[in-house]
């Protein structure tokens, strides 16, 4: 076995075991992997002969650290918020139009799984998202794996020798499933790379827990979490449905 592929499987060892402690773990560590895709790379063969679904463990090890950690968890006084409820919702929508209209073959959207399953994931790790990254700084993390995410995918694609391209004009074979064909990549890095730039120019912000400080009482404490916590869901929102959710269309 290639040293890389002993590392990644070290790694994730370690990811799923902290994620279950610290859920934040969990986070990078999906958000990592859906970049990374050792599965595809040309020294992770023997990793996806293990028939490991490496992305989904850490997912439910991070929903575990959720449910671990439920007391210490700093998101508010509400479960789910308005817009929380609302994507919920949405959720719902996606399901009951694939019933009514039936679902379309998983393999027209580059990926292993229908439309509806991949928006049913991503509503269970925006709503993990809105209950772990509650600070500036976990937040700030967060968007930082992505711009190295961005920047490794970036990589690959210049790296990338001629019979990586298909009909010698589009690059189908980088990244994970999402990136399957050009069209997928195009768009992630696209959307990515204003706010790669926006974080890479801005200047560093000291870690606050939302709405937690400078409240003179208990209501104005809770009111100033609320604000917080819709201003990070929405941020979070913006960020993934434009990076994972223009790799579907």
């Amino acid at each position: 076995m290639a040293i890389k592929s002993i590392f990644f499987l070290i790694v994730f060892a370690a990811t799923c075991g902290g994620a279950i402690f610290m859920p934040m773990i969990g986070v990078v560590g999906y958000v990592a992997h859906y970049h990374v895709a050792p599965e595809g790379a040309w020294w992770g063969q023997l990793i996806a002969d293990l028939g490991i679904r490496y992305s989904l463990i850490i997912a439910c090890c991070a929903i575990v650290g959720v449910v671990v950690r439920y007391s210490s968890l700093r998101y508010g006084n509400k479960l789910l918020t308005r817009q929380e409820w609302l994507i919920v919702a949405m959720g719902a929508v996606v399901w009951l139009s694939t019933i009514i209209g039936g679902s379309p073959a998983a393999a027209a959207f580059g990926g292993d799984d229908a439309p509806a399953i991949k928006f049913t994931k991503i509503v269970i790790f925006m709503l993990v998202l809105t209950h772990v990254v509650t600070t500036v700084e976990r937040l700030s993390v967060l968007l930082w794996v992505f711009v190295v995410g961005v920047g490794y995918l970036g990589f690959q694609a210049y790296q990338a020798g001629a019979s990586a391209f298909a009909s010698a004009t589009r690059l189908n074979t980088i990244g994970g499933p999402d990136f399957s064909e050009a069209n997928g990549l195009a768009a992630y890095l696209a959307s990515f790379s204003a706010a790669s730039a926006n974080l890479l120019n801005s200047s560093s912000v000291g870690a606050r827990p939302c709405g937690l400080s400078g409240g003179k009482n208990r209501s104005e404490s809770v009111s100033r979490h609320s604000a917080s916590r819709r201003h990070l869901f929405c941020s979070i929102c913006v960020s993934m449905f434009r990076s994972v959710g223009l790799t579907t269309s």
